[in-house]
């Protein structure tokens, strides 16, 4: 399934991915890993990374979706998220923190 998403964007795997932590169901973790690829592929600015991400998730799954990044390989959060919806990884040597906020 992943395969299918990179192609439909048009971009190969961007590096190593390694999860740290994550409570997304499988098909969204998918979807998430390609929106950091693309995002990485696409933009050399974080800020613009960041929107990507942040984007694709918002269309893709409605709501307010948050991405922080660092390529320092630290940096140190606190957040309350939506259940099922945590995804913090590392791809090559960037960190990313993905989540959604919950709804009140």
């Amino acid at each position: 399934m992943a395969l299918d998403l990179f192609k439909s964007y048009n971009v190969a795997p961007h590096g190593k991915c390694t999860i740290q932590k994550c409570d997304m169901p499988a098909e969204m973790k998918e979807v998430a890993i390609t929106a950091v690829n693309v995002a990485m592929s696409r933009y050399t600015e974080k800020d613009d990374q960041c929107g990507s991400i942040k984007g694709m998730m918002d269309a893709r799954y409605g709501g307010k979706w948050c991405c922080i990044m660092s390529d320092n390989g630290q940096h140190a959060l606190s957040v309350t998220n939506a259940s099922g919806c945590y995804l913090n990884m590392m791809l090559d040597n960037v960190k990313v923190t993905l989540f959604k906020c919950p709804i009140n």
